[in-house]
């Protein structure tokens, strides 16, 4: 009498799918899934990681405040950051903070405010149109 198993190749790959699929799902299941939070945190200290030490930064936080001021030394879960206005000191949990940006505001005595390019093209374009337009209603 043969075995249930050595009978068929067909029914030998089912029930060796079956059993992989089975120990598949179970492996996947006892795995911690990455919190939301947790992934969010690593690409805060990824994003000021590119950033050296005493960059000006306008960080958002979580709270929807706002934290101008220079960046210091980071470690694994926070980053000291030093305020503009009191040069006080903080450590701030990567956690904590919603957004990094940079502001590009012109700061100090003989700063300007430059016209962009982009404001010139499209200002040109809308020139350019206002005339076609104009000698095609006359």
């Amino acid at each position: 009498m043969k075995t249930f198993i050595g009978t068929h190749t067909a029914i030998r790959l089912a029930f060796a799918c079956a059993i992989l699929a089975s120990v598949t799902f179970v492996s996947a299941s006892t795995c911690r899934a990455e919190s939301s939070a947790d992934k969010h945190a690593r690409k805060v200290h990824s994003k000021l990681e590119k950033y050296s030490s005493g960059s000006y930064l306008h960080l958002v936080l979580r709270d929807h405040s706002n934290e101008y001021g220079a960046l210091g030394a980071l470690t694994d879960a926070s980053f000291s950051f030093k305020d503009s206005d009191t040069n006080a000191v903080s450590k701030i949990s990567y956690a904590d903070v919603g957004q990094v940006r940079t502001d590009r505001e012109p700061i100090g005595e003989g700063s300007e405010h430059h016209i962009r390019t982009r404001t010139l093209v499209v200002a040109g374009v809308l020139a350019a149109g206002a005339a076609v337009a104009a000698f095609e209603v006359r």
